[in-house]
């Protein structure tokens, strides 16, 4: 081999070696960067698919919030309405009551041909027989709130109770001479128990829909 051969050959041999190097090089650097970036873009799309699930979850949780609002809301408006309804019953059984009283009277007085009392007894008969007439148009206001309410049976007590109000207004009266205040006690009676029957279906009614409304609470949350 001349001397220019080998000089050719070693010349070879060293660039074969730096390309080695340059590749090796090359792979020491480039993995590291490749790694990172990679990485980073991992991190990116995890944060953005973390940010979505906690906006949904956001807007979920919102939601929920509204909705039970809402349902609190108008459980509020139910009970209000009741207590309107019971505050106007009450009102109402209250005068039909005092009315009842005064036809006593007013017999008793009639009776023992006492004219003092009688007349007395004569103003505050009239008087009660007005706000006894007047407390249907609230009585009726307040079936046609059951209504509103769903409340039917609640509705078909409260006109039960009314209906049973207007017989008394028709036979207890001072013209009746054959009625008894015996007669007119057992239909107050009658009149009470029909009052303790409705205030009984009114609180059975509200638990029944506090009940509801958890239960519709507890099924959009899951």
């Amino acid at each position: 081999m001349t001397e220019n051969e080998i000089v050719l050959k070693l010349a070879e041999q060293a660039l074969k070696a730096n390309e080695s190097d340059v590749v090796g090089d090359l792979i020491k650097i480039g993995f590291p960067i490749i790694g990172t970036i990679i990485g980073g873009l991992i991190g990116f799309f995890a944060s953005k698919l973390t940010a979505q699930v906690n906006s949904k979850t956001q807007i979920e949780l919102a939601s929920l919030q509204r909705i039970t609002e809402l349902e609190k809301e108008l459980m509020i408006k139910r009970n209000l309405r009741l207590e309107e309804l019971i505050s106007c019953l009450d009102d109402f059984i209250q005068n039909v009551m005092d009315y009842c009283t005064h036809v006593k009277n007013w017999k008793i007085h009639h009776k023992n041909n006492n004219r003092d009392k009688l007349t007395e007894t004569e103003q505050k008969l009239k008087e009660s027989e007005s706000k006894f007439y007047q407390g249907f148009l609230p009585l009726l206001s307040a079936e046609s709130k059951l209504l509103v309410l769903g409340a039917d049976e609640l509705q078909n007590e409260l006109r039960s109770l009314g209906e049973y109000t207007q017989e008394m207004y028709r036979s207890v009266h001072k013209g009746n001479s054959e009625i008894t205040s015996e007669e007119i006690d057992n239909k107050l009676n009658t009149l009470k128990e029909k009052r303790k029957g409705l205030y009984k279906s009114i609180g059975e009614h509200e638990v029944t829909e506090h009940n509801k409304l958890l239960q519709r609470t507890h099924n959009v949350s899951r």
